[in-house]
């Protein structure tokens, strides 16, 4: 069965590094918004800790 995983983070926190790194080494296939013109949008939300 296919799995997905959805890279997300801060700017800078090499997201685009690991999700180049995991295609390089056939585990993967790196969809990006600047190839195919996906459009993704992460929302961070911080939780107090309880």
């Amino acid at each position: 069965m296919p799995i997905v995983h959805l890279i997300c983070g801060l700017p800078g926190s090499e997201k685009t590094t690991l999700a180049r790194q995991l295609e390089q080494q056939g585990k993967g296939v790196r969809l990006s918004p600047d190839v195919g013109g996906i459009s993704i949008r992460c929302r961070f939300r911080i939780a107090p800790d309880v």
